[in-house]
């Protein structure tokens, strides 16, 4: 879509006349224009209307234009201006690109090149805003892989999206396998293409061929994934003959095209594996194919599981979910209390991340009323609050279950 369409201008000039016919010639053009012939007035105009771009005369008498586009430019840095000069004023025009004006037009004015200059103006100040956006969106990015996936994990990402080749990750469940495949395609290059997922794991054969590679005319995940990412879940569900149509596919591009599963189209996407087997363990228990594990080359990343992490990270992962539980509801507790944190770093956590994240989500629901999450929140959110004996309430994650079960035998020495 054209930056034109529907974009919003404010014309600012003293000159009534020079203010009409501007007007006239943008909003026949397809903006929606705003204007006054106050200066002092643009800059609330530009908040209120919520401006993509400002034409605004240089040489006002009551209110120099040089000083509206500092206030303009307080309130927005990267405000679109363009700056209206007198013809052969080539002093003011250099003074107004080096203040931050966009460019700069001079009277009188012609109506082909006024249109051409304020599109193009449009154009590089949106794409100089999606790339802030994006830079940010990456340092994000980054610093939820170094919290959630540990650092060393979130620097082999960083270093490995701007591979190509196919990736194998691997690890238990809840470890953050598919936020690592997220974080690979939002620190690539391919970013801005899609991001396909599937999880083949209880699928019948047929189903999973059609989804991957299409028929009967409709293209698969493959071909729709285009230059973007595919992530693939529970590879070691996928069968001999899917494994070999994928490394066909991903592998063998210098190969013979009537031979590929999806009919000779060769696919530029990358290729994400997520299993629960190291390549040795799938290898041995026959799940995966030789070739297919080669796919994937020499370096799969493991993610580790939650009870290999020291308690500072549990502490990090904890205070992250309640300092988010506060700013989502505005009320509750604001931070972790040290025996909160000795309760959950004793468990075992089998369910990783994922469950970490549920019991103090849901420990934050008991304390609701609290300014600080306490262990016996916690305690409520496993369950086990009327365990009767410390020893008990410091087992693992799974004698907690166990013990909410059978009181009674908990409480009994063994």
């Amino acid at each position: 879509m054209s930056p034109v369409a529907g974009a919003r201008l404010l014309v600012v000039d003293d000159d009534p006349g020079i203010v009409a016919m501007l007007s006239g010639i943008f909003t026949r053009a397809g903006y929606q224009v705003s204007s006054t012939t106050d200066p002092r007035a643009a800059a609330t105009l530009y908040s209120t209307h919520d401006s993509d771009a400002v034409l605004l005369d240089v040489s006002m008498p009551e209110h120099d234009g040089f000083a509206v586009l500092d206030e303009i430019r307080t309130i927005d840095p990267d405000a679109c201006v363009l700056m209206l000069t007198g013809h052969g004023d080539i002093e003011s025009a250099v003074r107004a690109m080096r203040a931050g004006a966009e460019n700069f037009l001079t009277k009188p004015f012609d109506r082909e090149h006024l249109l051409i200059t304020v599109e193009r103006a449009l154009e590089q100040t949106e794409l100089r805003r999606r790339h802030r956006l994006r830079s940010a969106q990456v340092r994000a990015d980054e610093q939820t892989a170094e919290l959630v996936l540990s650092r060393p994990v979130a620097r082999l990402l960083q270093i490995l999206a701007r591979k190509r080749s196919p990736l194998l990750l691997h690890g238990e469940r809840g470890t953050g396998r598919r936020l690592a495949a997220t974080l690979l395609h939002r620190l690539s290059d391919r970013a801005d293409q899609p991001l396909l997922q599937l999880s083949v794991k209880d699928r019948h054969e047929a189903d999973v061929r059609r989804l991957l590679f299409g028929g009967d005319g409709t293209p698969g995940l493959v071909r729709l994934a285009q230059r973007g990412t595919l992530v693939l879940r529970d590879i070691e569900a996928l069968t001999p003959a899917l494994q070999d149509g994928l490394v066909r596919v991903f592998g063998e591009r210098d190969g013979s095209e009537a031979d590929r599963p999806d009919g000779g189209w060769s696919a530029p996407a990358r290729l994400i594996a997520i299993s629960a087997m190291s390549p040795a363990q799938a290898a041995a228990s026959g799940a995966l194919t030789r070739a297919f594990i080669h796919l994937f080359g020499a370096l799969p990343v493991q993610l580790p599981p939650l009870r290999d992490r020291d308690r500072d990270t549990i502490e990090a992962l904890a205070a992250h979910t309640v300092r988010a539980g506060f700013i989502a509801s505005g009320t509750g507790p604001e931070g972790l209390a040290p025996d909160a944190l000795d309760v959950l770093v004793a468990q075992r956590w089998p369910g990783n991340l994922t469950e970490l994240e549920e019991i103090v989500s849901a420990a934050l629901v008991h304390g609701a009323h609290a300014d600080t999450l306490t262990a016996a929140h916690v305690h409520a959110a496993l369950g086990d609050a009327a365990l009767p004996n410390d020893a008990v309430l410091a087992a693992p994650f799974d004698a907690l279950r166990d013990a909410q079960r059978h009181p009674r035998r908990a409480a009994s020495p063994r």
